[in-house]
């Protein structure tokens, strides 16, 4: 029979080792708030602030859990101190030479009508001229670009 609490425990004691690494140089009330919203983040598996804040199961009522995470999101001054930390943290763990997996397809959505937001991307011709001036092979490069796309005519 596994302990399901024990699990928890540990998870939870994972969870607030991360915020006090990343929360390095920030006050004890800012700490706790990133706790807060960290814990309630992965135990309510939701962005949405009264998710969180069901997810923390605090024994006060709901509303006034939502209203202190969202005050205290609204005044948090500490972004650039948590992210300055979580870049430290992460680049602990990556290589020093990055790989950049690139979508070479194109968006479609046959069935659409009306495209706000979306621009033309000519990304595809950006990348066949880095391509064959880093010396790759132009004619297996260009076939490659243009898998899967229709020739105009």
């Amino acid at each position: 029979m596994k302990n399901y609490s024990t699990q928890l425990h540990g998870l939870k004691r994972e969870i607030f080792a991360f915020c006090e690494k990343i929360c390095a140089g920030l006050g004890k009330p800012k700490r706790k708030l990133v706790e807060d919203v960290v814990f309630g983040v992965a135990a309510a598996q939701s962005c949405l602030l009264s998710e969180i804040a069901r997810g923390l199961g605090e024994e006060i009522a709901l509303k006034k859990t939502i209203e202190r995470l969202g005050r205290g999101l609204m005044n948090f001054d500490g972004i650039d101190t948590l992210r300055d930390n979580f870049a430290g943290l992460a680049k602990e763990h990556l290589s020093k030479t990055p790989t950049f997996p690139i979508d070479l397809s194109d968006l479609a959505k046959p069935y659409g009508k009306a495209f706000e937001g979306l621009a033309d991307v000519c990304l595809r011709e950006w990348i066949f001229s880095a391509l064959t001036s880093s010396g790759a092979n132009p004619a297996r490069e260009r076939n490659f670009l243009n898998r899967g796309r229709k020739e105009p005519g």
